[in-house]
C-alpha cells in the first residue's frame, strides 16, 4: 500500500502568510481633502497583542503598494497576532521574523 506524505512548511513570503492564516488585507484610499498618506492597507480583523492589550495596524502610503509594505513591515518581527478577537472562532499566532522575497 502506498503511504503519502504531506510536508507542512511555514509560508514564507507575506502572501503565502496571508493565504494559510485566511488573512483578507484591504487598501483603500482617503479622500484628498485629508492631509495624510492617500492610501492605508489593513488587515480585517486582525490586531496586535502587546500583553494585555489589542492594537489595530494598517499601512501607510502615496501609493497601493507603499501602504502595503509598509503593512507588511508592522506585522514582521515575529509579533503575536489575534485574529477575530471577539469572536468564537478566535486565534492567536506568531508572524515570521522577517518575510522572503519569492
Amino acid at each position: 500500500m502506498p503511504i503519502e506524505y504531506e510536508i507542512f512548511a511555514e509560508p514564507s513570503t507575506f502572501e503565502e502568510f496571508l493565504v494559510h492564516k485566511d488573512i483578507v488585507v484591504i487598501v483603500k484610499e482617503r479622500p484628498l481633502s485629508y492631509n495624510l498618506p492617500r492610501y492605508y492597507a489593513y488587515a480585517t480583523g486582525v490586531e496586535i497583542k502587546e500583553g494585555s492589550i489589542l492594537i489595530s495596524i494598517h499601512g501607510n502610503g502615496n501609493t497601493q503598494e507603499e501602504a502595503l509594505q509598509e503593512l507588511k513591515r508592522e506585522l514582521a518581527g515575529g509579533k503575536l497576532l489575534v485574529k477575530n478577537a471577539y469572536k468564537s472562532d478566535r486565534e492567536e499566532f506568531y508572524t515570521p521574523n522577517e518575510w522572503s522575497e519569492k
